[in-house]
């Protein structure tokens, strides 16, 4: 408890430390913008007032700058989920329609020509939808998994390299 108040103290008045170096950076921008803009006949005081924060109004920008931050990483993290969860009943969906798709053409379609001709459309149209259904996901992690393995590939080739020459002259 006191080892958790004592670095919650350390954290506050770093942030304190913080806030007051950001708001007198920022004074020390809004009197340059203000000379400035004085110097070219606007009243530069009026127009840098949005400049002059005290530390207590960066500290709570500062905040809600973090909440906003964590809230998008959260939403992010959701979305995500939400999204692999959908794909995969999406799926499963899929999987059903075809199979029930099959089922029927099987059992209702007597002529085998016919028949043989329908299922290989219902195949081709289960292909032609899981091209454009996002199985380009699974593709790009295959090919990142071949690359991968193209390495390792790469590097025991060199490892053997080197050791070949040393093999050779202890024979």
């Amino acid at each position: 408890m006191c080892v958790s108040l004592l670095s919650l103290q350390n954290v506050s008045s770093l942030f304190w430390v913080l806030s007051s170096g950001i708001s007198a950076g920022l004074f020390a921008v809004a009197r340059i913008a203000e000379q400035l803009l004085t110097s070219f006949g606007i009243n530069g005081d009026h127009v840098t007032q949005f400049l002059k924060l005290s530390p207590y109004q960066v500290q709570t920008l500062l905040l809600w700058g973090l909440a906003a931050l964590i809230g998008y990483w959260v939403l992010s993290l959701l979305l995500n989920l939400m999204l692999a969860i959908l794909s995969r009943i999406m799926w499963g969906l899929k999987i059903f329609i075809f199979m029930s798709g099959f089922m029927f053409i099987v059992s209702m379609v007597h002529d085998r020509s016919v028949q043989v001709s329908l299922l290989l459309v219902l195949l081709m149209l289960y292909a032609l939808l899981g091209r454009l259904s996002g199985s380009y996901r699974s593709g790009a992690r295959l090919e990142a998994k071949v690359r991968s393995l193209e390495r390792q590939v790469d590097e025991l080739q060199r490892r053997q390299r080197r050791s070949s020459p040393k093999h050779l002259d202890e024979e």
